[in-house]
């Protein structure tokens, strides 16, 4: 079986994450205080988000300093073809507006 890495599940509302405001739902865990978690299992990977959350020896003193993946949805152009003009054969009057 392949682990398909560590996703933020939800922000807790108040947190330091929440304050911060940059860590999103759905956004993967790539690298935490400079330790790629990419190719490690989950259960490694867990381990040392634990580790980096109860030492306070990473980078920055009392901090943890996360990368992460962001999968970014576009929606996509709505496919509108430029309508012909109407001709006035075409033409249609329902409740007073003109219809093409």
């Amino acid at each position: 079986s392949v682990d398909l890495g560590i996703f933020i599940k939800s922000v807790i509302p108040g947190g330091a994450a929440s304050k911060d405001g940059r860590l999103q739902t759905n956004d993967q865990l790539v690298n935490i205080n400079g330790i790629s978690l990419l190719g490690m299992s989950n259960t490694n990977a867990m381990e040392t988000l634990r580790n980096a959350m109860t030492q306070s020896d990473g980078p920055i003193r009392n901090a943890i300093i996360l990368t992460v993946a962001r999968r970014i949805f576009q929606p996509l152009e709505e496919e509108n073809p430029p309508r012909p003009e109407a001709s006035e054969a075409s033409r249609e009057r329902v409740n007073g507006l003109d219809l093409q």
